[in-house]
């Protein structure tokens, strides 16, 4: 049980540190972070990062941190239900790609807010996808 969590955290931490370091000041989670009084902290983050931010690749920035969270999501989801046969774990393995993925065809449709991108479905996909294999390796007899 150590491995999915730790791989768990791993994957928000990274993703965390991504946004942190290479988003918008703008977005919410900056305000967020000053209303919690984590704005110096943050700041001082933003400033070692800065050097490196006009290398990253974009899909890096933006879809990369979707996709680590996704994994995350599906990891804890996975290994939850992984000793639950199918038929009962199904609705609740189906929440991951119905909320990750309903986020970007919500945006796509104007229900909410934000920027679609196809680019972010795929890095969501992939995510999730890696994230159910590494909790469902090897722990059922019947198909998925």
């Amino acid at each position: 049980m150590r491995r999915p969590v730790l791989l768990c955290t791993a994957a928000i931490a990274l993703g965390s540190m991504i946004y942190i370091c290479f988003r918008p000041g703008s977005l919410a989670v900056f305000a967020w972070a000053e209303a919690v009084g984590l704005e110096q902290a943050v700041g001082a983050l933003r400033q070692l990062c800065a050097p490196i931010g006009p290398h990253v690749p974009e899909p890096v920035i933006h879809s990369l941190p979707g996709a680590l969270w996704a994994a995350a999501f599906a990891l804890a989801m996975g290994t939850i239900w992984r000793a639950t046969p199918i038929r009962r774990a199904w609705p609740y393995l189906s929440t991951v790609p119905a909320l990750a993925l309903g986020s970007e065809v919500g945006q796509g449709l104007s229900l909410l807010p934000g920027t679609f991108d196809p680019i972010d479905l795929i890095a969501y996909t992939a995510g999730i996808t890696l994230g159910f294999m590494v909790a469902l390796r090897g722990s059922r007899t019947e198909p998925l």
